[in-house]
Order: C-alpha cells, then sequence, then structure tokens
C-alpha cells in the first residue's frame, strides 16, 4: 500500500511537472493550417485600430479569417488569459471568463464570383453569452469541432482596464552610437490610481514597435520613482531601430495596374509580378507616407466583400551581395513578420535576384525583406536604418494581480515618432 501511494506521489509529481513545462511556453499569433488564410483583428473604435479594448465596455475585439475551402467548418473559438509575456495562466477558464468557455463562430459566408474558392469568417468579442472577468493579454484560439487539440489560429489581443496615465516622447537616440539609426521612446506612467506595493517587481511594461513582437521592449523597471510617478527614461534599454518607411503594393483593383505593380496575367487564377525591389541600406532616408506595416484589406472595384478575390503575388529583391548565404524573407504586418518558409526568397543565380510567390486577398499592402541568418530580424542592408522614419509605438503598463497571480493591463498609450525630435 505503501508502495502504491509512493508510486502515485511520483506519477502526479512527474505529471505537475508537464503541465507547469506546457504552460511555460508563451502563445504567438499564429495559423496553424495551411488553408487558413487573410487573418485580420481589430478593434471596433475605429478602422484597422490595434486589437484592445476596454473592460466592461460597448467596444468589440472584430476577427476575421478565410478558409480556402468550397464548403464550411464548424469552427469553435475560446479565450486563453496570459501574463505580460504571454504565457497562459495557472487559471481554469471558468475563473476569468464569464457565462461560456467557448462560442461557435455562426457568421461565415462564401466567396462570389472569385477565381479562389473561400469561405469568410468572422466573430465579435465580447458576446451576449461569454466576456472576461479581468484585464490582461488574452489569446482567442480558434479550433474545429468542439475539439480544443484541433486548433487552426491564434491570436493575441488586449483587455484594458485603465488606472494609469501615461505620457512619453519619441526621439533620436541620445546614445551618440545609435544616434542616426535609433529611435529613443521615453516613458511616464502615473500610478496614482493604482496600488502597486512593489513597483520594481511587480509593475511591468512592454513597448511594442508597429505591433511587432520579436523586437519588444519588456524588461524596463523604472529609473527611479516620484511619489506615483514612474519613470522610464533611459538611453539604451529603450532603443528601437528606426527601419525606414515601408514599401507598399495596392492590388485592390485586379483590372488595372497598381502601385508597384509590373504586370498581371490570368489563367486558373490570378499572378501579379511586383516590381523589382533594390536593396535601400546606403541611401539616405526619404519621407514618405506609409501605413506602418499595415494591409488593408479591400476591393476597390466591388461592394460585395464576397468577391474579393486572391492572387500570386511574386515579390522580386535584386541581388544585395556576391555570397548569398543570406536567410532573407519577405514580411510585413500581413504575416506579423513572421519568417516562415512560405515568405522565404530564393536566390535566382541566372538572373541574380531573390524571388517569392505568396497567395494574398486583394488589397493594399506594406512589406519590407529582413534577413534572419543571425537568428533575429536586422534590415540594416535590405532596409536601412534611420531615426526620421515615422513609426507607431505601442505602451503597455501592467500591474500584478495578487489575488490570481497574473498581470493586470492598467495602461495603455500608442504614440507615434512623427516628426523626430532631433537631440
Amino acid at each position: 500500500m505503501i508502495k502504491s501511494s509512493k508510486l502515485i506521489l511520483v506519477v502526479f509529481i512527474l505529471l505537475s511537472h508537464f503541465v507547469i513545462s506546457a504552460q511555460s511556453e508563451p502563445l504567438t499569433t499564429k495559423v496553424y493550417s495551411p488553408t487558413i488564410k487573410s487573418v485580420l483583428m481589430f478593434s471596433s473604435v475605429a478602422d484597422y485600430a490595434f486589437p484592445i479594448i476596454s473592460l466592461n465596455a460597448q467596444e468589440k475585439l472584430n476577427l476575421s479569417f478565410d478558409d480556402l475551402k468550397p464548403t464550411n467548418e464548424n469552427f469553435c473559438y475560446t479565450l486563453v488569459l496570459c501574463n505580460s509575456e504571454w504565457v497562459p495562466v495557472a487559471l481554469q477558464p471558468n475563473e476569468y471568463l464569464q457565462g461560456n468557455s467557448f462560442e461557435q463562430i455562426f457568421t461565415f459566408s462564401f466567396a462570389n464570383a472569385t477565381y479562389q474558392k473561400f469561405v469568410h469568417y468572422s466573430l465579435s468579442f465580447p458576446t451576449e453569452n461569454m466576456t472576461v472577468k479581468y484585464a490582461g493579454n488574452y489569446v482567442i484560439k480558434v479550433y474545429r469541432n468542439f475539439n480544443t487539440e484541433d486548433v487552426v489560429l491564434t491570436q493575441r489581443c488586449y483587455i484594458l482596464n485603465t488606472k494609469t496615465n501615461i505620457s512619453s516622447r519619441v526621439h533620436q537616440a541620445t546614445n551618440i552610437d545609435a544616434r542616426y539609426t535609433n529611435q529613443e521612446v521615453d516613458v511616464e506612467v502615473d500610478a496614482s490610481s493604482a496600488t502597486i506595493p512593489s513597483p520594481y517587481t511587480d509593475a511591468k511594461l512592454t513597448i511594442l514597435q508597429n505591433g511587432r513582437f520579436d523586437n519588444a521592449v519588456t524588461t524596463l523597471t523604472p529609473k527611479y520613482i516620484n511619489g506615483n510617478l514612474y519613470n522610464y527614461d533611459y538611453e539604451d534599454g529603450n532603443l528601437f531601430f528606426g527601419g525606414n518607411e515601408f514599401r507598399a503594393f495596392d492590388i485592390r483593383n485586379i483590372r488595372s495596374v497598381g502601385i508597384n505593380v509590373s504586370n498581371k496575367s490570368i489563367d486558373t487564377a490570378i499572378h501579379i509580378n511586383l516590381k523589382a525591389d533594390d536593396a535601400r541600406g546606403s541611401f539616405t532616408h526619404l519621407a514618405l507616407p506609409d501605413y506602418n506595416g499595415k494591409c488593408l484589406i479591400a476591393n476597390s472595384t466591388a461592394s460585395d466583400p464576397n468577391q474579393l478575390d486572391y492572387a500570386y503575388v511574386t515579390f522580386t529583391l535584386n541581388s544585395i551581395s556576391s555570397n548569398h548565404d543570406e536567410e532573407l524573407y519577405v514580411l510585413g504586418g500581413f504575416n506579423n513578420w513572421v519568417p516562415s518558409d512560405e515568405y522565404k526568397m530564393v536566390y535566382n543565380e541566372s538572373r541574380k535576384i531573390y524571388q517569392c510567390t505568396v497567395l494574398l486577398k486583394q488589397g493594399y499592402y506594406n512589406y519590407g525583406y529582413y534577413d534572419f541568418k543571425s537568428g533575429k530580424l536586422e534590415n540594416s542592408v535590405t532596409e536601412g536604418n534611420h531615426y526620421e522614419t515615422e513609426n507607431d509605438y505601442y505602451i503597455f503598463f501592467y500591474q500584478k494581480n495578487y489575488t490570481y497571480n497574473f498581470d493586470e493591463l492598467i495602461g495603455f498609450q500608442k504614440a507615434n515618432s512623427g516628426t523626430v525630435e532631433r537631440r
């Protein structure tokens, strides 16, 4: 009996270890099914607004996607509460969700008179039957046929309970070595309405550039605290490479040649070749309007959203070096800056060019070329880095929830470099 009890204890410890290990990995914005395309998520506050809404407000998170199949499937979704680093918290869904623990996606429509067949799905959260109890980082998880293991996509989003006032300033880097290539984001948080007993350990700040997660600033602690004012005015840890204004192409009208389109053809599908791009790393900065990496899905010639078609878009980048051992990717908000094989540029030795063909829905797209050989995205050669570049910055401030041991989102601000102050 004693041996049996010990065996049960060992099994329990091992299972607990595996559960904790499984929960230690952060959840990301990711598509798991090759037929799922054009995933978009925005706040209802404004068209294409960042996916953050206020707790217990009338605002909605709107998620939409296409499944490139002729018939519809049964999709469900739920929300997963995460800490500030996107690791799921050790709570059951009924502890942070109010009402149902999942909902079915009943809103869908079929493609109409398009070359590519697809079913378009959409959802709005919260619903009458499901909402959240707390503010924080959430991941919407969409899965098939009530099987939570058959996940087709995950999407990060935010629920905000404002208890702070954030002010920020984006300017040319103070650090002399980075002053011509980097932007510095200085932040001050007024936490007068919050109670944070241990601010150096229980308050967390995150800064995103243009919605990217790969270069997010997450490790800053206050430089100093003056009463309820938390100051994050550093010369290093809060630096971002300025990058360059994004490249763009316009395929909202398949019948005409849009911005940066070289030519198109149609057989059983639509094929679009973009104009060949040159590396811009050695160019001086040129101020051009862009969409800060985002894409706009639209058809300029049809009012029916189900008539938006897909096209095979070919990107071309002229040779950038003599050894060609780079791992180049075409990236932007349309693929969440994730360097997967689908977006990898392949070098053509005979033509001295890199190319990649991607299936994309009609719209207006921002993009850039990034090298991932070092294990992180780098664009100093392909795009260049300039302190003058116009970028969006999203600033998040978290407070530890002592009752349930997670990071509650209590402050948010969107800042823009605009005309960056020169130091």
